[in-house]
């Protein structure tokens, strides 16, 4: 079966700042999250966090 790909995120239309900042994510701590991810069953993942949204798209094998 071919991977799902996923797509999840909020921008400046669907969500307050305060929203969006809890969700902004550091360079710094990019890496860790998307390995994270990786290691709970997601084959790839990519993040776009800007000061105006944040888009996670990943892919699985499976989605439950």
């Amino acid at each position: 079966m071919a991977p799902e790909l996923i797509l999840v995120g909020l921008s400046h239309h669907t969500a307050p700042l305060a929203v969006r900042e809890k969700l902004a994510i550091a360079g710094e701590e990019l890496t860790d999250l998307l390995r994270a991810l990786c290691g709970r069953g997601l084959s790839e993942a990519m993040l776009v966090s800007t000061c105006n949204r944040v888009e996670l798209y990943a892919s699985a094998e499976s989605v439950t």
